[in-house]
């Protein structure tokens, strides 16, 4: 009996585990992705904008 809640539990660890990871990631790509936009355009606002936007997400 204690075989089974402990096959659960160690899967609800991993899974929790992996999600974390794979959203962390999913975030380090997105604003990866968009400093390179950013910085191919010649235009300034975008890179406040960005920059704003970046803080504001980090901040929760």
């Amino acid at each position: 009996m204690h075989l089974i809640f402990l096959k659960a539990f160690k899967s609800l660890i991993t899974k929790l585990i992996l999600s974390a990871a794979s959203q962390s990631f999913v975030e380090w790509l997105f604003f990866k992705i968009a400093k390179v936009l950013v910085k191919m355009t010649k235009n300034t606002l975008d890179d406040e904008a960005l920059e704003r936007i970046e803080k504001e997400y980090f901040k929760q």
